[in-house]
């Protein structure tokens, strides 16, 4: 969502003391404070539901400086698939451990660190969240402005009622994995309740039927993934140094170092089909940075990103010239500058790589054959990205829409899936999972 929220402020309170709150997400930053939702009055009187710093979930309440909270004992730092939290808020339940539930993924979390939401000093607490004050969906107000930074989907509010994940979602049959395909249906969200898709187009309407849409909040900068078709991004949990940084649900991955190349791996791989990203390039010059390839093992050492086994990519400094484990191969290619898109294209049925300026072809089906992915890791080929020089960095489109938060384009692949600024060429398709699924 990077600085995208959605906001409202009902005319009139709900219960306080029973409600449900169901939210499909995907995480991009990790290791920082994450807001998923807020609603503040003050310092002294507020609700907050996120990600702390520590990548644990939390749910506070806080009246007249008070706090009432669950927090997990396990993480959450998967950022490549798509999470379903569940909060159940009761605090008239006369069983004190179901003064609040969390369940995550279909399963209802039992380990906390913080339990004091959970205890006979909670009983019939009112929550400030459903209260006449603004909602926030992806801020936080408190202290210092806050984002979600990543995707979500499917926001649900239900008020006076406790619902159960299968209320949300279910289990496939075929695979166990926890889906949004619900066994029952809501039939009266309450005062106050929506259901907001969250869709790039129209992400606060309300189809739960009473009428409760947000305002949009910040740029429009919502992905195009969801739970149904979860996209290629890349990964904070493999990087070199641990100096990069990521933004804008990890499609932006910036240098912070001036000696050392960092680097970054897609969160998905492929040994087989023919796959297409694009990437612009910024910093002070378009110079310091890589784009290709590499396999699992590739960001596993200490030496410089490019300096691997099994790693090929395209070097755009020093002649344009293509790298294999860090060395030059064939120079003068030709460079980019930092309003060029630079696209990619991986043929692994044929083990070629191709590199385009502006949808100008300047590298055509350059061999990986003679630099065995096989031979250094699972087989798996990964999109690679290394950058060097502080503030230099990359913005690079999966297909979900945007360099940053600018949008990228309106070309789609051969299977209707992205939004590139130039057509993938033909046989080429986005990395997500539809298409994975379908030729990978």
């Amino acid at each position: 969502m990077a600085s995208t929220y959605l906001y409202k402020t009902p005319s009139s309170a709900g219960s306080r003391v029973k409600w449900t709150y169901s939210v499909w997400l995907k995480r991009g930053a990790i290791e920082v404070q994450t807001p998923i939702w807020a609603a503040t009055t003050d310092g002294s009187n507020y609700d907050e539901f996120y990600f702390n710093s520590g990548d644990k979930i939390q749910y506070s309440t806080i009246t007249g400086g008070t706090q009432k909270a669950i927090r997990t004992t396990r993480v959450f730092r998967d950022t490549s698939a798509w999470y379903h939290i569940v909060l159940i808020y009761d605090t008239g339940n006369s069983t004190d451990t179901d003064h609040a539930q969390l369940w995550i993924n279909g399963v209802r979390e039992t380990s906390f660190e913080d339990t004091t939401l959970l205890a006979s000093g909670a009983d019939n607490v009112q929550s400030n969240w459903n209260n006449n004050i603004e909602m926030k969906i992806g801020r936080v107000t408190t202290n210092t402005a806050a984002y979600y930074d990543g995707s979500m989907a499917v926001a649900e509010f239900v008020n006076n009622q406790t619902y159960v994940p299968t209320y949300f979602g279910s289990f496939d049959s075929n695979t166990g994995i926890w889906t949004p395909t619900a066994t029952s249906t809501i039939a009266d969200y309450g005062t106050n309740g929506f259901k907001l898709k969250m869709d790039t187009t129209s992400p606060g309407a309300d189809t739960s039927g009473k009428g409760n849409t947000f305002s949009v909040g910040g740029p429009a900068t919502l992905l195009q993934g969801s739970p149904d078709n979860n996209w290629c991004t890349w990964t904070p949990l493999a990087k070199y140094n641990r100096s990069a940084t990521f933004a804008n649900g990890n499609t932006t991955v910036n240098s912070n170092n001036n000696s050392l190349w960092d680097s970054a791996r897609g969160a998905f791989g492929f040994q087989k089909g023919k796959w297409y990203w694009e990437t612009k390039f910024f910093g002070s010059s378009a110079a310091f940075n890589y784009i290709g390839v590499c396999n699992e093992n590739a960001l596993m050492g200490t030496n410089d990103a490019y300096d691997k086994n099994a790693v090929t990519l395209f070097y755009n400094s020093d002649g344009g010239e293509m790298r294999k484990d860090g060395n030059p191969t064939t120079a003068n290619y030709g460079t980019f500058s930092t309003s060029d898109v630079c696209g990619v294209a991986v043929d692994a049925d044929n083990n070629t790589i191709s590199i385009y300026k502006n949808n100008s072809i300047i590298v055509t089906n350059y061999a990986l054959s003679t630099y065995s992915f096989e031979a250094n890791g699972t087989g798996f080929i990964f999109p690679n990205a290394a950058v060097l020089d502080n503030g230099s960095g990359q913005y690079t489109n999966f297909g979900e829409g945007f360099f940053g938060t600018v949008a990228a384009g309106t070309s789609a692949d051969g299977n209707g899936q992205g939004l590139f600024a130039f057509s993938p060429p033909s046989g080429y398709y986005a990395i997500n999972t539809k298409n994975l699924e379908a030729y990978g």
